[in-house]
């Protein structure tokens, strides 16, 4: 994880969008528009592993494939609220 100070855990994004929980997703949305929240960080370690969860468990049968389509819409939601990370460097380039 980056140096900056975050204020919401990555697992409760990572709940929501494995929940499909867009009440709450909402919410955790404009948590991450906080100075102190890396976007970047957000994503990759609360979105997408939430993401990654529900494909996991829809390929083992644990979960309908309906279920991993709403936790990709639920994280496209929460990046379309987070519009600063597009001011941040390019992921990959190790620049913030």
């Amino acid at each position: 994880m980056s140096d900056s100070v975050t204020t919401i855990h990555p697992k409760r994004l990572e709940d929501a969008v494995t929940g499909c929980d867009n009440d709450n997703i909402e919410k955790l949305a404009q948590e991450t528009l906080s100075p102190r929240v890396d976007p970047v960080d957000a994503i990759q370690m609360g979105l997408a592993k939430g993401v990654k969860e529900a494909d996991e468990r829809s390929g083992k049968g644990d979960a309908f494939v309906l279920e991993l389509v709403m936790s990709a819409k639920v994280m496209k939601r929460e990046v379309g609220v987070v519009p600063h990370i597009s001011q941040k460097a390019p992921l990959g380039t190790g620049e913030r």
